[in-house]
């Protein structure tokens, strides 16, 4: 592994412990549901760094030829093409996607933080909540990702 790959895995490490942190200690001190938007922002940069390192693990072996920029471009990029080539991709892609939905939900609608979570009022009068236990679940979810995608850049 390359010290490039190194950095990238102790960079996503360190943010795994911070929001394991927030989940599993600061939010159950201070109780803030609006707490759960700092760790949705948090899951949402993991699952981009996860991106990021499968983009340059594929830049690295000559499997695609630049890393888009913007966060959009590496997700397409690899649903697209890149997803096919890891045994967990597609499941992947659909959490990433699934966290992308909610960050853009977020931007657009009214926030009401209630009882361990936060409701999204959308313009159409419908409405999608992201509580505590589904960060923890997203939180479980990438990691999982993140323990294969060691396995399989080691190997």
């Amino acid at each position: 592994m390359t010290s490039q790959m190194n950095s990238y895995f102790e960079e996503l490490s360190k943010a795994f412990k911070d929001v394991h942190h927030m989940i599993n200690v600061t939010y159950k001190f201070v109780k803030e549901p609006k707490l759960l938007l700092t760790i949705l922002d948090k899951l949402y940069d993991i699952s981009i760094k996860l991106i990021d390192i499968i983009l340059y693990d594929n830049y690295s072996r000559k499997n695609i030829s630049l890393i888009p920029k913007t966060n959009e471009a590496k997700i397409v990029l690899f649903d697209e093409k890149l997803s096919p080539l890891y045994d967990f991709g597609e499941d992947l892609v659909e959490l990433i996607k699934h966290i992308d939905h909610l960050k853009q939900i977020q931007k657009k609608s009214l926030v009401i933080s209630k009882d361990n979570k936060v409701v999204f009022y959308i313009d159409n009068y419908t409405t999608e909540i992201f509580s505590l236990d589904d960060a923890n679940q997203i939180y479980h979810d990438l990691y999982f990702y993140f323990e294969e995608l060691k396995k399989e850049i080691s190997s």
